[in-house]
């Protein structure tokens, strides 16, 4: 399982979970899940999402968004 934040260029972000099933040393399976990072105005615990900063931008703002 990998975690990743992926910053788009105007400034929002996405949060990414990459899983992927190896067995017997062979790659198998992989699922990605995706999420839009959080602006501080938008977080209710008011901790940013993944790392250790706020993206600028509001992902739901975001032109790129619809690109995902």
């Amino acid at each position: 399982m990998v975690h990743s934040r992926n910053s788009l260029p105007d400034g929002a972000a996405i949060v990414v979970v990459d899983i992927m099933k190896i067995k017997d040393g062979m790659f198998q399976e992989d699922w990605d899940v995706t999420e839009g990072a959080l602006t501080e105005a938008e977080s209710k615990s008011k901790r940013p999402m993944f790392g250790d900063k706020f993206p600028a931008v509001s992902f739901t703002q975001s032109k790129l968004s619809s690109l995902w």
